[in-house]
């Protein structure tokens, strides 16, 4: 059969349309549904893009807002409560209650109370001391629980006389309101070391009544609070020509008094030593570098590296005003001349012109005092006249 022109333009449309709808389910619907496909994952990659970057900033920001609501709870919980475990308050209430004039019949620790402080939750313990004492040390004792920088609250205070004994006997109730937030915010104000070497032999480091290796140390700030003779005076001092400034420098906490109550203001001052009495002097600031003081040969003589020693001569050393000497020596334990005092006063002054002559005719001349040994730089410096030169050359 022949078809007409008209006929074969219908067969041709008919046709053509056929193969665009197979070319459009089977090729453009879904090549369409891909590219589709592929702009919605384009879409989910630019949005997880963008949470990541917001996650980033959102995460900066809490992190900023949880530091500044950590630090104001820390320091809410430093000017309220205290920081510091019980077991360090033991350590502590035992420094302040050892006196060689105080009796301490016993000390109360009850278990911790749990209370709720300002919606924090604390542990609050009362600790009740008994003790029999004379006025001077009792005023003492009594000054540094006040005056030290710690939360230590007198909840109560019973005194009455021993006329047979002339003292005082009573009790004292410390309070004490623990919290503890966090690890990091620990007050321990003491570290623990051993010591087989620091012996105390000397009134420029405090006392430290024990035979034993293991040791402890007071770290934290007012150290001062612990000398015992802020009210008492030295007993092998009584007339001599130094004695209203060596009281002085006991009252300052410059010196410490020993069990003995004894100063010896005439022999001579080890370096060591008369490092510590600059340190405590001058209150020279840790920087917070160290100096490593193992590369010294005789470093075992500084004892522990936490002792007043140590710590003194690291300062000092840090400062320029402390050298070793040319063997890689230190030699804390030797008596200090004349010389080496010079010289460690030269750096300290900044006047290079400063001589220990200049102070042995001050002391001549105000106390009426000399000696033979003032002329001979390689004679060593006693006890009383370090400080003489620190009290009057301050």
């Amino acid at each position: 059969m022949k078809l007409s022109s008209r006929e074969k333009i219908y067969v041709t449309l008919l046709l053509v349309a056929s193969l665009s709808f197979l070319a459009y389910v089977y090729v453009i619907e879904p090549q369409a549904i891909e590219i589709l496909g592929l702009y919605e994952t384009k879409n989910e990659v630019v949005a997880t893009l963008a949470l990541l970057e917001d996650a980033e900033a959102h995460d900066a920001a809490l992190d900023a807002a949880i530091t500044k609501e950590y630090e104001a709870i820390t320091e809410l919980a430093k000017a309220n409560y205290s920081t510091t475990p019980q077991e360090a308050f033991i350590l502590l209430l035992t420094d302040i209650f050892t006196a060689p004039e105080l009796k301490v019949y016993g000390m109360d620790f009850p278990t911790p109370e749990v209370v709720e402080l300002g919606g924090l939750t604390a542990l609050n313990t009362d600790i009740m001391i008994s003790f029999n004492s004379d006025y001077t040390v009792l005023r003492n004792i009594l000054e540094t629980v006040w005056q030290f920088p710690r939360k230590l609250r007198v909840n109560s205070l019973s005194l009455f006389a021993n006329e047979e004994e002339e003292t005082i006997e009573g009790t004292v109730t410390i309070g004490l309101s623990n919290i503890l937030l966090d690890p990091s915010m620990v007050d321990s104000l003491y570290a623990w070391y051993v010591d087989e070497l620091f012996n105390k032999d000397n009134p420029f480091v405090p006392y430290s009544n024990t035979n034993a290796t293991m040791r402890y140390i007071y770290v934290g700030e007012g150290s001062n609070l612990f000398n015992l003779g802020r009210f008492d005076a030295f007993t092998d001092i009584l007339g001599h020509w130094l004695e209203k400034e060596i009281n002085a420098f006991l009252k300052n906490g410059y010196v410490y008094m020993n069990p003995y109550k004894t100063f010896t203001p005439e022999q001579p001052i080890k370096r060591g030593d008369f490092v510590v009495l600059l340190d405590n002097v001058y209150k020279w600031v840790s920087t917070g570098e160290t100096v490593d003081v193992t590369a010294f040969t005789d470093y075992e003589n500084l004892g522990n590296l936490e002792s007043s020693y140590a710590k003194a001569i690291q300062k000092g050393f840090l400062s320029g005003f402390v050298e070793g000497y040319d063997d890689n020596t230190l030699r804390p334990s030797d008596p200090i001349t004349y010389e080496e005092v010079e010289l460690i006063m030269q750096r300290i002054k900044g006047d290079n012109a400063f001589s220990w002559s200049t102070v042995s005719s001050d002391i001549t001349e105000k106390m009426g005092v000399t000696s033979p040994t003032w002329t001979d730089p390689k004679a060593t410096m006693t006890k009383a006249e370090a400080v003489y030169l620190l009290y009057y050359f301050k």
